[in-house]
């Protein structure tokens, strides 16, 4: 007999359903729950404290009375007034954490010119030391009421509100009553070297016309200096013949050394 036993057809493989295994992919990779808002809180919370804290350790030591300036040392001032410094920098009760020194030094230099180094320090928890230096070579002019500091050059440092014991140079003409930053016509030199040769001098009148103007003796006679010259040489010329007329008894209206090689004196 034939055999009509029908062949068996291969299995196929069970066909998925479209989009199952994708969409079980996407379970596996989808994003997880974020923590609730009040989790997150509890999280953030320590942060919050140290911020928070931290500004309170601030305010207490910016505000702790043990924190302001109580002492102030100022070392190396002579020619500025330690009131004049401690004023014009304002540190009175300043909290000690809020001295920037930096900017107290350049302040100080500004308001006084005659100071050419400023340095400020701090010193927990309520010193202030303020080092100086000062122009070394300083004289005084006096003009119309007021007084100015004056290097050994005539350059201006600054009005002077309370004068100090310099050796001053007073405005018989008013030439420069309101002086800006150079008093060029007088001698500054010359009256430098005669305040270091000899320095119980502690005056000169100035005019255009006599120019340095010293006076010698307990008779107050006036020695016309001029504008140049020697200052060593036309002080011994001075020292000199204002003895030999105090030993003559002479009566003397000025002594003329503007021209130190040919001295002249007029009797009264």
């Amino acid at each position: 007999m034939p055999d009509r036993t029908k062949p068996l057809a291969p299995r196929r493989g069970k066909r998925s359903e479209p989009g199952r295994s994708s969409a079980r992919l996407g379970a596996d990779q989808a994003p997880q729950p974020r923590p609730g808002w009040g989790r997150l809180v509890w999280i953030k919370m320590p942060a919050a404290i140290l911020v928070v804290g931290s500004i309170w350790i601030l305010h207490l030591f910016f505000h702790d009375a043990r924190f302001r300036v109580n002492e102030v040392t100022i070392e190396g001032a002579r020619l500025v007034s330690s009131e004049q410094i401690a004023q014009t920098l304002g540190l009175e009760q300043m909290c000690t954490f809020r001295v920037n020194s930096a900017q107290l030094a350049a302040q100080l230099q500004s308001a006084f010119p005659i100071i050419t180094q400023a340095e400020v320090h701090s010193e927990l928890p309520d010193k202030v030391t303020i080092q100086v230096k000062e122009v070394a070579e300083v004289l005084l002019w006096e003009s119309g009421g007021r007084t100015w500091w004056v290097d050994s050059q005539g350059k201006v440092l600054g009005e002077v509100q309370a004068p100090v014991g310099l050796v001053a140079v007073h405005d018989l003409e008013g030439i420069a009553p309101d002086p800006g930053e150079h008093i060029a016509s007088v001698p500054w030199a010359l009256a430098w070297e005669m305040v270091q040769a000899m320095p119980a001098i502690r005056m000169f009148d100035y005019s255009v016309e006599k120019g340095l103007i010293v006076y010698v003796t307990p008779s107050q006679w006036p020695v016309y200096l001029g504008d140049t010259g020697d200052g060593r040489e036309k002080l011994a010329i001075m020292s000199a013949l204002a003895q030999q007329l105090v030993e003559t008894n002479a009566s003397v209206e000025y002594i003329d050394l503007r021209n130190e090689r040919r001295p002249v004196f007029k009797r009264r």
